[in-house]
């Protein structure tokens, strides 16, 4: 049995040189709250939006250091794991 969700799914992929400026204009210019819909039809959508970065694949440092500026951009707290 397949199961297919009826959630609408939004991808959305940010530039590192957008997370290095923390720039959001073009992802507010698209999803800001002024353009989102209300009630019902924004519900349904709850849930249904992916943030990517790229630009980070070949970056030769450990993963907790890469993710620190992703984290700070979307304005997350950042808690690195235990270096062994």
């Amino acid at each position: 049995m397949r199961v297919v969700s009826e959630i609408p799914l939004i991808l959305y992929q940010f530039s590192r040189d957008r997370v290095k400026r923390g720039d959001f204009t073009a992802f507010l210019s698209r999803f800001g709250l002024e353009r989102l819909p209300s009630g019902v039809e924004l519900d349904r959508q709850m849930g249904g939006l992916a943030l990517m970065v790229e630009g980070y694949d070949a970056d030769p440092r450990e993963i907790s250091d890469r993710t620190k500026p992703v984290m700070e951009f979307f304005g997350l707290p950042f808690d690195p794991p235990p270096r062994e």
